[in-house]
Order: C-alpha cells, then sequence, then structure tokens
C-alpha cells in the first residue's frame, strides 16, 4: 500500500479534502496522534499527494445479434436499432481522487496514445491543476504503456513539482480508472439503443456518462 503524507487541518475549508474518523489514520499507519488535533467525531484530512490515475479504453458501438438483442420490457428484441459497428474511438480519461471529483478527458478516432497525445492531455492537466507546492502536490498513477513512460511526460510532471508512480495494468485495486471505465460501460449499454452509428452521437454518450459520476473517491480507498 502507498502511504499518503498527511496532516490535520481542523479548520480547513477549501482545496482537496476528506472527511474521514480517527482509524483511517490508523488505517494509513499513523497509530497516535495528539487528542488536541482532532475531534472523536470526524477530522478535516487534507492529503498531501493525492492521486490522479489515467488511462486509455477503445470505444464503439459493437454489432449485436439481434436474436439476442436488448429491449424495453413488452418489446420484441427483434426491433430495428442501431446495432452496425461504428467507428472506433480511443478514451484517454484521467480522475483524481478529490472533493472536487476533477476530470480530465480526450476522445478522438481511430489510433492508440502516442507520445504525442499523452503530452498534450497531461499539459491539459497540469494548467488546470497549476504547480504542486507542499501541501498539494500530486501523484499521477499509470500502468506501463509505453507511450507512457514518455521521458518529456515525465519531465513536464516533475517539472511542475508533482510526483509520478506506475501501477499494474487492468488491476481495479491500484487503479481507480478500471472501476470508472466499468461505470461509462454500463451507462453505454443501458442507453445503447439511443446511440446512433455515428461518432458525434457515441461521443456525446460517452461524456454523459463520464459526466454522471459525481465522485471518485470511493474507487481510490485501497489505493
Amino acid at each position: 500500500m502507498l502511504h499518503f503524507v498527511l496532516y490535520i487541518s481542523t479548520d480547513y475549508k477549501g482545496g482537496n479534502s476528506y472527511w474521514v474518523n480517527k482509524e483511517v489514520w490508523q488505517y494509513n499507519g499513523i497509530s497516535s496522534l495528539p487528542s488536541d488535533k482532532y475531534t472523536e467525531e470526524v477530522d478535516v484530512l487534507e492529503l498531501a499527494i493525492p492521486f490522479i490515475d489515467l488511462d486509455e479504453c477503445g470505444v464503439f458501438v459493437e454489432t449485436a445479434d439481434k436474436h439476442i438483442g436488448k429491449a424495453y420490457v413488452g418489446n420484441r428484441v427483434r426491433q430495428e436499432g442501431n446495432y452496425q459497428k461504428s467507428e472506433k474511438w480511443t478514451l484517454l480519461l484521467a480522475v483524481a481522487g478529490s472533493a472536487a471529483a476533477e476530470r480530465w478527458q480526450m476522445m478522438w478516432l481511430e489510433g492508440g496514445t502516442t507520445g504525442d497525445k499523452m503530452i498534450e492531455f497531461i499539459e491539459l492537466i497540469l494548467n488546470a491543476i497549476g504547480p504542486g507546492t507542499p501541501a498539494r502536490r500530486r501523484c499521477f498513477t499509470m500502468d506501463n504503456l509505453s507511450s507512457h513512460h514518455n521521458l518529456q511526460v515525465a519531465a513536464m510532471i516533475l517539472t511542475a513539482d508533482h510526483r509520478i508512480a506506475f501501477r499494474a495494468p487492468y488491476y481495479p485495486i491500484d487503479g481507480p480508472i478500471e472501476f470508472v471505465f466499468n461505470a461509462v460501460q454500463t451507462y453505454l449499454a443501458i442507453n445503447c439503443h439511443l446511440v446512433q452509428n455515428n461518432g458525434t452521437s457515441l461521443r456525446h454518450w460517452t461524456m454523459n456518462g463520464i459526466a454522471n459520476i459525481r465522485s471518485f473517491v470511493p474507487y481510490f480507498n485501497n489505493c
């Protein structure tokens, strides 16, 4: 388990904060705290190194077998629908384990995540979060895809005084983004009868699925 650098702030009013109890501190490896630094009920805990997890996935409307397709209750399954195979889009997504539920996404047609795409994406995030400080430094987590190991990407993050940690791919325990992809996939499956066979419609419903997630904090519980 990765341990956070932590400190108590009893009057903290902004930024990235979580409401936790004393047991959370003990779980993260801090066994004792001065009693005057917290209340017995809840504490305000600011993470000095909150995570931003990122990854990419392919998004497209699959060819469906109408004999075993989906339909509303009371309707025949063998009805006309938008089941043709569409273009494949790449979704590059990053989410933060902060109370603000920050998210950043890029979506483009054909082709995977190149080094140039990764640089553009990291620049987008860094422009949004600003430089790191001792009280507000981020740790970018990602898998070992070659474009993630781009030296310019690492230089951009470290120069901005943030951190990088690589993790195992497709592993939701320390890869919270996998939970997010699953939630978006479920949202698209529920609304597949509304998705038209074109990129504009697919992008619209994918972005809706991302926007509908109000908090990513539970996905970071095991990090």
